[in-house]
């Protein structure tokens, strides 16, 4: 009792130290050890303080005649009154002694259940989630199947659409290149129909009103067809040398009525002073153009040949036929459908007097090709 009463005295004043607490005025005992005889005399006499027995019953309501029984022994009941008042209303005040291991581990414990149970749900969910991941997996490959016997014949198809897309394409740049061949030999027309004006205009201007003067193409010669049309069309000098002739030999004449209007004469004599007029005796002509050095521009025809005789007119001025070829260069230049690059293709023949007709070449170039 007295190491007791020492602790007790040495925790009073490590409180009052350490804790800057005041002393206590009475002390409380409790428990069944305290009811030894002369307990509380022997810490009242050693800690000089008020001593009591701890009645835990003082607040608790409690039957009269039990009360006076409990009284000598109620110090004894402080655990009890405490867990009983736990269940139904909060502790003020809660000690804990046990230490934290042990705390955690009785956590734990109460937790193992818990535990067990989501794990064994957790897993339970895996393997649920397993087999349906397979039955889609399974279901998914199947359907590729499906799919992919349904995709080749339609994969064929396409190729097959694209074959025939690739033709359809071919055919329609090759109709596209027809329209637009066909479409420039619709300029042929307009380009002789020019000409002929043209020709008329100069004889008006050089003839007067009487009309006295008289100029005609003979031979037109086309100059190469550029390849970058189709390379399956044949330039004009690549055809047969009967296909040639032929050609040369169609070469359209002067008629009879227009000998007669520029006076050159019926029956027996050459009405062209001993000029070839395009057929088979115009090789000279024909030689001295194909000397002439072709020339390929944009995507057609551009440049045409045109060998025209006229009438002699030197027994009245010695270079009225000069002018009269200068004049059709000059009418020819101011047409829209030639290019001012139009000349002569070499100088005017210096021909007598007493000939009837005298010849020209000229080289225009066309605004737009055939």
């Amino acid at each position: 009792m007295t190491r007791l009463s020492i602790q007790v005295t040495q925790t009073v004043q490590f409180f009052q130290k350490q804790q800057k607490g005041s002393k206590p005025s009475r002390i409380l005992l409790a428990g069944s050890a305290s009811s030894m005889a002369y307990t509380a005399e022997f810490f009242s006499e050693k800690l000089e303080l008020e001593v009591e027995y701890f009645n835990p019953f003082r607040n608790i309501e409690v039957d009269p005649e039990i009360a006076e029984s409990l009284a000598p022994v109620a110090h004894g009941f402080g655990e009890v009154v405490g867990a009983a008042i736990r269940q139904v209303a909060q502790c003020p005040f809660e000690l804990n002694l046990i230490p934290k291991s042990s705390q955690q581990a009785r956590d734990f414990s109460r937790k193992q259940p818990w535990i067990f149970a989501s794990a064994a749900v957790l897993a339970a969910s895996f393997g649920i989630f397993g087999v349906l991941l397979m039955q889609v997996t399974k279901e998914t490959l199947s359907a590729v199947e499906n799919i992919q016997s349904n995709v080749t014949p339609l994969q064929d198809k396409d190729r097959e659409l694209s074959s025939a897309i690739s033709d359809i394409s071919t055919l329609t740049n090759k109709i596209a290149q027809l329209h637009e061949i066909r479409s420039r030999q619709a300029i042929l027309p307009e380009v002789l129909s020019e000409v002929r004006r043209i020709l008329l205009e100069t004889e008006q201007q050089i003839g007067g009103p009487s009309n006295s003067m008289g100029i005609w193409v003979h031979q037109m010669n086309f100059g190469t067809l550029a390849k970058s049309v189709d390379p399956n069309i044949a330039s004009s000098e690549d055809g047969d040398s009967e296909d040639t002739a032929s050609e040369k030999s169609s070469v359209p004449q002067m008629s009879a009525e227009m000998m007669k209007i520029y006076g050159l004469g019926p029956g027996g004599y050459d009405p062209y002073g001993g000029l070839s007029m395009g057929g088979p005796g115009a090789g000279s002509e024909s030689s001295d153009e194909e000397a002439v050095e072709e020339e390929e521009e944009g995507d057609g025809i551009r440049k045409i040949t045109l060998l025209c005789t006229a009438l002699n007119r030197k027994r009245l001025d010695a270079t009225a036929n000069t002018r009269l070829a200068q004049t059709v260069l000059q009418n020819i230049k101011a047409s829209p459908l030639f290019t001012d690059r139009t000349t002569l293709a070499s100088s005017i023949p210096d021909v007598k007097e007493e000939d009837r007709t005298f010849d020209f070449d000229l080289i225009v170039y066309l605004a737009k090709p055939l």
